[in-house]
Order: structure tokens, then sequence, then C-alpha cells
């Protein structure tokens, strides 16, 4: 799906973000290489999903981040406390749970984005069939009463 291009402000705007925002990733490799390799393999699926969403809000990355990051916690940890080096970064890696972790984390929030919805609608179709159910029984409660035929509209 194309995106509508952007009005001249909100385009160099955002021009001037990417600008910002490869600078930033820029001294963060030159100053902790290990730190920018760590920051790539655990986001990953955040990336992704970066490129590949095109809803407004972005509602499945901002969901897929959070999990990512709190999946993120124990090597981004080990990785802080340790030298910050290049080589703590694929030792940190090499974990048997540190990428998987992080990945499954990912999933998971990707997972509760698109389940919420199902979810939302179901619980909404059990909530208006009980108040229908109520409805079909004061009716026939109040036909009753005033001796009406039984009639279905």
């Amino acid at each position: 799906m194309k995106r509508k291009p952007l009005p001249d402000k909100q385009a160099a705007k955002a021009a001037g973000w990417r600008w910002w925002q490869g600078m930033l990733f820029g001294i963060l490799l030159m100053v902790s290489p290990g730190g920018m390799l760590l920051l790539m393999a655990l986001g990953a699926p955040v990336l992704l999903c970066l490129v590949c969403e095109t809803a407004p809000g972005r509602p499945l990355t901002r969901t897929v981040t959070i999990f990512t990051l709190a999946g993120a916690i124990e090597p981004v940890r080990s990785f802080l406390f340790s030298s910050h080096t290049l080589a703590d970064s694929v030792d940190v890696l090499a974990r048997i749970g540190s990428l998987p972790l992080t990945w499954t984390g990912a999933a998971a929030g990707w997972l509760v984005n698109e389940t919420s919805c199902v979810a939302a609608v179901w619980m909404t179709d059990l909530r208006l069939a009980g108040r229908r159910r109520e409805i079909e029984a004061r009716l026939a409660a109040l036909r009753t009463e005033w001796s009406l035929p039984a009639t279905d509209p």
C-alpha cells in the first residue's frame, strides 16, 4: 500500500527528524559498536513492524516495542554491567535465552495486538446477546400481562 505524500512542511520536518536520527545512530555506532549490535539484534522485530505497518498511530509497533523491551531487560542489563565492547555484546547475544526471549516477547506483543480486537468483538457480541435475551423475556412478560398475541416482529 502506497502512502500519501506529505505536505511540504511535514516532509521537511520528517526529513529533519531522519537526519537527527541518523546522527544519533552514527554517534552510538562510533561510541559503542557493541551497543549498536545489541540494539539492532534485539530490536529487529520492532524495526520490521516499523517498516511494514502503515496504520495511523502504529498500534502494532507500539505493542511489539513494549513487549520487546520487556524481554530485552536482562540482556541489556548484563551488557550495561560489562565493559561495553563488541565481544561482550556477542557474548550476551550468544547466550541461549537472550535473543529467543526477546523475539518471543515481540511475537507475544503481535499476538496480543491481533487477538485483542477479536476478543473485544466477542465480548461485545456476548453482552449484546445477553441484553437481547433480557429484552425478549421482558417483552414476553408484557405480552402475557396485557393479553397480547405472541407474535414475533
